[in-house]
């Protein structure tokens, strides 16, 4: 719900892939850091909860039910979504960040470790013009943080 409501505020530019000496040890070291925003996380959600009532805390259809998903998940209140958001201090946007950029490291490493092979053939012709098409375009939005070529339907 968080990236839904506040995504196209974050900044997702990470800089260029780097390699990774160590895999396992990054594995690691991406555990332990993960770890360790849990009691952040609990504090802010704790937070959140006491800054409004409890009939502020779920979203309620024009009947007084709760809402759910297409999954059968009741929706939290954009007000709770806010206060939340709030209180994680840039957390989501950070750790979208940080997972952007650990997949793009991963995959260079595999790329260099693979002998840094010539990956031009492996698109078809039509994506490939796409691609040539739209590049400055993308990179630039890359550049800005932006975000390009996804499309998702928002549930909130």
């Amino acid at each position: 719900m968080l990236p839904e409501m506040f995504g196209d505020s974050y900044n997702f530019y990470t800089g260029n892939a780097i390699y990774i000496p160590d895999v396992h040890n990054e594995i690691r070291r991406i555990i332990v850091h993960t770890h360790s925003l849990i009691e952040p996380l609990l504090a802010a959600e704790k937070t959140a909860r006491a800054s409004l009532p409890e009939d502020k805390l779920y979203e309620k259809d024009a009947s007084g039910n709760l809402r759910k998903n297409a999954y059968g998940q009741t929706y939290r209140s954009k007000e709770y979504a806010t206060a939340f958001h709030q209180a994680l201090n840039g957390m989501v946007e950070q750790q979208l960040r940080l997972s952007i950029a650990d997949v793009a490291n991963f995959w260079y490493t595999a790329w260099v470790n693979a002998g840094r092979p010539d990956l031009n053939s492996l698109d078809p012709e039509a994506l490939t013009k796409r691609n040539n098409k739209y590049y400055k375009k993308d990179y630039k939005t890359w550049q800005k943080g932006g975000l390009f070529g996804l499309k998702v339907d928002k549930e909130y």
